[in-house]
């Protein structure tokens, strides 16, 4: 009995200061892709695990609000480009009476214009969502390892321990 008790106190004593491993659930950006324990996590997995995470949620609302403001820019200027490509002037040179078809130039420049400033708030965008990754993977590095909780129990056995980790 007395080795009993003795093994028992021993194991509580290391027991208290023992650390479970949580698992490795940094997000990692390969090839254009988000993983996450080797598997790739599509955009809608990746906004919900980075919006409960209190350190990246406020990079990921400056992602949002840049990606809805590129989003139209983007669109439009791809439409004046093809509207401004497809939809060709016809002239007329009076001297050699030959017609020469050329570009809307308006519509280029207006869809040029358009495309860079969408294309800048992406660019900007992007910078938050990586951002945000690296707050949410910094993040995990603090609470890596999980303290290990033994607790005495009753049950219709008598008395037992239970180790949570």
């Amino acid at each position: 009995m007395k080795n009993l008790i003795l093994l028992t106190g021993i194991f509580l004593v290391f027991i208290m200061n023992a650390y479970s491993q949580v698992g490795d659930s940094t997000i990692k950006f390969q090839r254009g892709k988000y993983y996450q324990n080797n598997k790739i996590i599509k955009y809608h997995e990746l906004e919900t695990i980075l919006a409960y995470n209190s350190t990246s949620a406020s990079e990921l609302q400056k992602y949002n609000a840049d990606i809805i403001i590129s989003i139209p820019f983007v669109i439009v200027g791809a439409y004046y480009i093809i509207t401004g490509t497809l939809n060709r002037k016809r002239e007329l040179n009076v001297i050699t009476f030959q017609e020469k078809s050329i570009f809307d130039y308006k519509k280029l420049l207006i869809g040029a214009a358009c495309e860079v400033g969408g294309l800048s708030f992406a660019l900007v965008a992007n910078k938050h969502l990586k951002k945000s990754v690296s707050l949410y993977n910094s993040s995990l590095k603090d609470v890596g390892y999980k303290q290990v909780q033994a607790n005495f129990m009753v049950n219709s056995n008598g008395l037992g321990i239970s180790v949570v980790f």
